[in-house]
């Protein structure tokens, strides 16, 4: 008797974009006084990737999402920071910001010409899009 598993992606759906606020990519603190604050040039090649219950390969997932789910994506962007008066510092905290794609992966059990239950779990793929630029002042 053949067993095999049957296994596919389905629902593909974007959930949004979103940062991970304890995973900066960058952080640090300046002390004023900085009138006129200063420019950033941010430039990172950052990693996509994605999560799967039943073992679907980055290739599969990647042919389902739309887009490379295990490769790095360049991001860039040139942000000022906000003055600061000498009695303040300035904390700044740099995230990536990712577009994520849920879906949902199923399988069966096919053995001797019969189809078992199917179970359904959630996957999710996500790239980066961008950055997420926090500024915080406060009295030193």
């Amino acid at each position: 008797m053949t067993s095999f598993i049957v296994k596919w992606i389905s629902n593909v759906r974007t959930i949004g974009d979103r940062y991970y606020a304890d995973q900066p990519l960058y952080s640090d603190w300046f002390e004023g006084p900085l009138p006129d604050g200063f420019t950033y040039t941010l430039k990172n090649v950052v990693n996509s990737g994605y999560s799967s219950k039943f073992g679907f390969s980055a290739k599969e997932v990647s042919a389902e999402v739309g887009f490379n789910a295990s490769t790095g994506h360049e991001i860039s962007r040139n942000f000022r920071t906000e003055s600061v008066a000498s009695n303040k510092k300035l904390n700044v905290k740099i995230f990536t910001n990712y577009s994520v794609r849920q879906f949902d992966e199923n399988r069966y059990l096919q053995s001797g010409g019969v189809k078992g239950p199917t179970s359904t779990e959630s996957g999710s793929a996500w790239r980066p899009v961008g950055y997420i630029v926090q500024q915080q002042q406060y009295t030193k």
